[in-house]
């Protein structure tokens, strides 16, 4: 609402002039971008568990699916509202100061990234750099896209997701699966860091194979071999 109010006032905008620019909103994007994005999180949480990184969590699957409906509703409002903020509001700001959407992405990916200090886990430089990245591609993904809406999909159920899976002490929500170690050390060496690398390599490809490239998170459909969008 104060965003609302903020873009009214000073603007002479609408929430909807952030999401998607001179277009009607396409929330069918939103699910399409969240149904991509949830499949490698969820290949992810399945080996986690197989490998023993995960375990059950003593927490009643019943409790678990009554709280569901209101852990989806407060994560979409909540990452929705960190959308429209970072890659709307303040990322358009920047594309008019710095002329191009680079430098605008790394301002408000820096920005994000310090909006969510204050973990008193150990794994700090590694929780840095994971939110450093996701805010990375969650600009090229608007970038790419001329809207939020998708944006809006992959932060939403990747939010979603770790509360109902794997959850964290900063979560009040019951999660089916815990962390064997709650609290993993930070970047050890070149090992960790190629871990690192790979991991986020895998889930970023595969929504741009599955996601973009072909159309899907788009259109709606897969259109193999089509023709490049118009910028």
């Amino acid at each position: 609402p104060v965003l609302a109010l903020i873009t009214r006032w000073l603007h002479g905008m609408s929430l909807g002039d952030l999401i998607a620019p001179g277009r009607p909103m396409d929330w069918g994007m939103a699910g399409r971008s969240a149904l991509v994005y949830a499949v490698p999180l969820l290949v992810q949480v399945a080996i986690g568990f197989w490998t023993g990184e995960l375990r059950p969590a003593a927490t009643s699957l019943t409790l678990v699916l009554l709280l569901a409906p209101v852990s989806i509703l407060l994560f979409s409002l909540q990452a929705s509202a960190e959308e429209l903020l970072f890659r709307g509001y303040l990322a358009q700001g920047a594309q008019l100061l710095f002329r191009h959407a680079l430098p605008a992405a790394l301002l408000t990916g820096l920005l994000f990234t310090l909006a969510h200090e204050g973990s008193g886990a150990r794994a700090v430089w590694a929780m840095r750099a994971e939110i450093m990245v996701m805010a990375l591609f969650l600009s090229w993904i608007t970038a790419r896209l001329g809207r939020l809406e998708a944006a809006m999909g992959v932060h939403i159920i990747n939010n979603v997701l770790f509360s109902v899976f794997i959850g964290g002490a900063d979560l009040p929500f019951p999660d089916l699966l815990t962390r064997t170690d709650p609290d993993p050390p930070d970047f050890a060496g070149l090992a960790d860091m190629a871990e690192f690398t790979l991991h986020q390599g895998l889930t970023i490809g595969f929504y741009w194979l599955v996601g973009l490239k072909t159309g899907f998170v788009e259109t709606g459909r897969f259109l193999l071999g089509r023709p490049a969008r118009q910028a």
